[in-house]
């Protein structure tokens, strides 16, 4: 069979395995078998390149499960055990298809037979592997450890023993706090018909504990109610000390209010002098990114371990204090990253790859990426060999020969936290983890899941993907899990070498995404399949190879961004890099619930209240989790450029330009803004009590959150008279959104304030204030447009601009025809260096006033309007200010008025001698659309040019006049009109 989820095989098994592959490509061609329908629309079907990897390769284990069967019906029990226990003794788990077109775990398929405990079956079972059961429970008592009794359920699932080694488990897992896990396992007992009569009080107490301590109310009830039926008595409630639960960092929290954005402390990255050039390489990146509307987020994600942050320093894991921002410690890891971004080298083939090597360094995740547990830090090592191989190639001069295998390989390594001195740092890697020879040759593809002492890590080897689990705490595997096979290796695809696989738990479910358009989600206690769900948006192209024909799949995320599916209730939200939609899914069984288009979305920002947030190109959207209907969008003016976090109904956005966003989730506006003439770079943001740390290409900065910056400026012995205080205050409400409290502060200190930078800081932002209290609340308009005025006697042509469009759209709206006729000239005479504004009419939409005016103007229904507006132009022009009736009449009109006017000016010109500009403007209205203004204006240069005596050019002046003018040359004097 084909190999994804079975056996291992040596190198040579390929040659058989491609034999194989093409002999069920014809038998496919040929009709002899249908594709299996999973996990997907009804009317979607698998491609074949992905689901032809999803069955076991192992025929032994079909087979058995197949002779099981047959056996069963025809009653002969003593011969199906040894078939079933054959299936149940694999390491691994593997799909088989049904006949209905589906496919299904093979030991689940094993454990069915056995589910009926009427049957003869489960007690000849229970007879024959009994005495293997009863030794290796011995085993397990004797080595008191949860893998040793995890193995036991693996092995003999139906056994008394295997329920007796359960009980052990889940009293085990309850003690240390890992209550997920107990649950999982204790409910999949108890629905297991083969241990209904094994069941007794203390473990349904037990039972409906870890149900109620990992938010499983339904499944609490259900062993509540087996409960009373088992012992006769009402549910009732049991009190007990519950274990403090491990403190897991997460990439992403929440914040009590918005940073301002004035570093309490600043660190650069240390790579920077190690590596001189790196600043610069990483500015042309970024500036290459800004170019193509693409993030600029790289890949080194913080994450929050107790009171330090830690992150990827390229060749080192960095924890910095969060309080004081001193490095606590550094440990040196063999990445290669900084190699990459090291531009020293400067021959032709490191030119050529350079684009790549910076790529795949800047916007790594599958190597910076980190977890932790609160106790140690887990990391992926000794890449720099896989990436280089993944840049240049196998077939490269540039590297020593080596193989395919020895080159997708790397190290899956835990850090000490907070052990004192880098000689105890290392806590232990796969190289040397009891399990090393399960983990050998493995090629980790991100960091690992962690989840109350247990590590879900997915790698790859010899091209076939694995999820392991692993103890936390030594490394020791539990077990470990084929889910799928690649058809290249991971340093054959620069696309797959960039992007960490990071599963996550459901419930009793892990569930890994693994860049080959297939997610998968297995048991968490045991590793069994559960389902698969694929997610590609169709066939892949193939490309011509050596030996065989591989798929190319495009990977449409950017890199710095895993695509790490999430938990929404009792639904798997999905934004896989290999697709432009979005999933959501029954996280139980992995059926679609609905899927819509997502081809600019970048990451899942946050799920709240029945909201899915995504960020994304084209800015920030919202869609219902319930249907995936689009709620709002809301662009943004630069990139993201990295993970933002939560903050009481909102979310930060950290953006290129050195903004960080604060979008409500209700509407998808900005709540607050911060005027800065020189903003910081921000990057990810992890968030604690009072601060708000960034990480990126800079370094890493914390900023005081709002309420922290509000409570230094009311500790007794701050100036609050100097203005400057009121002014703090001022920027930290706009920062929060709080209009009304930042203009009232913001007065204040204007009318103490001395001149200088801050009263000229004061006026810009309370300029902004108002603008933006204009938008939020327009029933103040009239009070906000009178304030503006105000401030418009020292504004800038570009502040007049943006108030003059406010003023004109607010004269429409009320037909006030003369303050809409004097403003609209003013706007229309200004220069025009005026930049792009919110538009009146939709704020979504920028417009320069030029646009702005021309839209006003051809959109108004009053004709008396604009008879008196083209009048007031001419009489503009007939008064001398020829410049500014020119100007405006350009902007807003295309007819013989403006061709009047430009006759004027062309007067004008000539009456100054300025000869070139006024033959200038004559040939502009050569091609307006009033036959009268062309034919005047061919006239008056005719005119012209025989002043200039440039006859011949007069000549044909004076024939284009008399085609415009509808005259013949029989007809026409030329001295006449000359």
């Amino acid at each position: 069979m084909l190999r994804a989820v079975g056996g291992k095989s040596d190198f040579h098994a390929h040659w058989h395995t491609a034999l194989l592959r093409s002999a069920v490509c014809a038998a496919i061609l040929c009709g002899c078998f249908s594709t299996p329908a999973f996990g997907d629309d009804k009317d979607a079907v698998i491609p074949k390149p992905v689901w032809m990897h999803l069955y076991a390769q192992d025929r032994r284990q079909k087979y058995a499960l197949e002779s099981a069967e047959i056996l069963a019906k025809e009653s002969q029990w003593q011969a199906v055990v040894p078939k079933l226990q054959y299936i149940l003794h694999q390491p691994r788990d593997a799909w088989v298809p049904l006949p209905t077109g589906e496919i299904a775990s093979i030991r689940r398929q094993a454990l069915q037979l056995l589910d009926d405990d009427a049957s003869p079956l489960l007690r000849v079972y229970r007879d024959m592997a009994g005495p293997d059961a009863k030794l290796e429970l011995a085993r397990a008592r004797d080595a008191e450890t949860s893998s040793a009794y995890l193995g036991v359920v693996r092995r003999y699932f139906a056994t008394p023993e295997a329920f007796e080694a359960t009980e052990w488990l889940v009293k085990h897992w309850l003690d240390d706090g890992d209550w997920q896990r107990a649950a999982a396992l204790s409910v999949r007992v108890i629905e297991s018909p083969s241990h209904r009569r094994d069941l007794n009080p203390r473990f349904l107490k037990m039972a409906v504990l870890a149900c109620d301590l990992a938010g499983r109310p339904a499944d609490a009830d259900v062993v509540r109610e087996r409960l009373s039926q088992i012992a006769s008595l009402q549910p009732r409630a049991r009190n007990i000390d519950l274990p403090t639960p491990a403190v897991v960092a997460v990439p992403s929290s929440a914040a009590p209010s918005p940073p301002v954005l004035e570093p309490d402390w600043t660190q650069p990255l240390e790579s920077a002098g190690a590596y001189p050039q790196l600043n610069r390489v990483l500015s042309e990146w970024a500036a290459g990114q800004r170019e193509q509307d693409e993030p600029t987020a790289v890949g080194w994600a913080p994450i929050r371990a107790g009171r330090r942050i830690v992150f990827r320093d390229l060749d080192t894991i960095r924890a910095v204090d969060i309080q004081s921002g001193e490095t606590a410690w550094r440990f040196r890891t063999s990445s290669g990253l900084g190699e990459l971004l090291n531009p020293t080298d400067q021959d032709g083939v490191r030119r050529r790859f350079r684009g790549a090597m910076w790529d795949a360094a800047s916007a790594n995740s599958l190597v910076s990426g980190l977890s932790s547990d609160g106790q140690r830090v887990y990391a992926v090592d000794d890449t720099e060999e896989m990436l280089l191989v993944g840049i240049y190639g196998l077939d490269s001069g540039q590297l020593p020969q080596m193989s395919r295998r020895s080159a997708a390989r790397n190290q899956l390594i835990a850090l000490n936290l907070w052990a004192e001195g880098n000689a105890a740092r290392l806590a232990w890697s796969s190289a040397n983890s009891p399990d090393k020879d399960r983990l050998e040759n493995h090629a980790f593809l991100g960091p690992p899941l962690v989840a109350n002492g247990i590590l879900y890590a997915i790698s790859e080897h010899d091209r076939e993907l694995c999820v392991t689990s692993l103890q936390a705490a030594t490394g020791r595997v539990l077990w470990q899990q084929p889910i799928a096979e690649a058809e290249r290796s991971v340093v054959e695809e620069k696309g797959r070498i960039s992007r960490a696989c990071i599963p996550v738990q459901a419930k009793d479910l892990i569930v890994c995404p693994t860049h080959i358009g297939l997610l998968v989600a297995v048991d968490a206690v045991t590793g069994e399949l559960r389902w698969v769900h694929e997610s590609l948006d169709s066939a892949p192209e193939v490309a011509a190879s050596r030996f065989r024909n591989l798929s190319t799949l495009t990977q449409r995320r950017h890199a710095a961004f895993p695509c790490t599916p999430v938990l929404a209730g009792d639904a798997i939200v999905y934004l896989p890099s290999q697709a432009d939609k979005l999933y959501c899914l029954d996280a139980a069984t992995g059926q679609p619930r609905w899927s819509v288009k997502a081809d600019q979305v970048e990451y899942i920002a946050t799920i709240s209240d029945k909201r899915i947030v995504l960020l994304g190109k084209a800015g920030a959207q919202a869609c219902s989790l319930e249907t995936g209907e689009s709620l709002w969008m809301s662009p943004l003016n630069s990139v993201v450029s990295g993970y933002g976090v939560d903050i009481p109904g909102g979310y930060l956005v950290p953006l290129e330009s050195g903004q960080v966003v604060n979008l409500d989730l209700e509407t998808g506006q900005p709540r607050g803004f911060r005027f800065d003439e020189e903003p910081l770079p921000v990057g990810h943001l992890v968030a604690t009590a009072d601060l708000v740390l960034s990480v990126g290409a800079h370094g890493v900065s914390a900023f005081p959150q709002s309420h922290t910056v509000l409570a230094r400026l009311s500790k007794p012995g701050t100036p609050a008279t100097s203005g400057l205080a009121s002014l703090k205050v001022a920027e930290v409400r706009l920062a929060e959104g709080n209009l009304n409290a930042a203009i009232e502060a913001l007065e204040a200190t204007w009318r103490v304030i001395p001149d200088g930078p801050d009263r000229r800081r004061t006026r810009r932002l309370l300029w902004e204030a108002y603008f933006q209290l204009l938008r939020e609340e327009p029933e103040r308009t009239d009070f906000c447009l009178g304030q503006l005025e105000r401030l418009t006697q020292k504004s800038s042509p570009q502040e007049l601009a943006r108030w003059l469009i406010a003023v004109t759209a607010r004269a429409e709206a009320r037909h006030d025809q003369q303050q809409l006729l004097t403003h609209f000239l003013q706007l229309a005479s200004a220069s025009n260096d005026h930049g792009l504004f919110e538009s009146p009419t939709d704020r979504h939409l920028e417009i320069s006033s030029v646009a702005w005016l021309h839209l006003l103007f051809h959109e108004l229904k009053d004709e008396p309007f604009k008879n008196e507006l083209q009048q007031r132009l001419l009489t503009l022009a007939d008064t001398g200010s020829l410049d500014a009736a020119a100007m405006a009449s350009e902007r807003i009109l295309d007819n013989a008025v403006l061709g009047e006017i430009r006759l004027h000016q062309a007067e004008s010109c000539v009456n100054r001698n300025s000869w070139q500009d006024a033959v200038v403007l004559l040939q502009r209205m050569q091609s307006g659309p009033d036959p009268r203004t062309v034919a005047a204006s061919e006239l008056a240069l005719s005119k012209l040019l025989t002043q200039a005596e440039l006859h011949a050019s007069a000549g044909q002046a004076f024939n284009r006049f008399q085609h415009a003018a509808g005259l013949s040359a029989q007809d026409v004097d030329p001295t006449r009109y000359l």
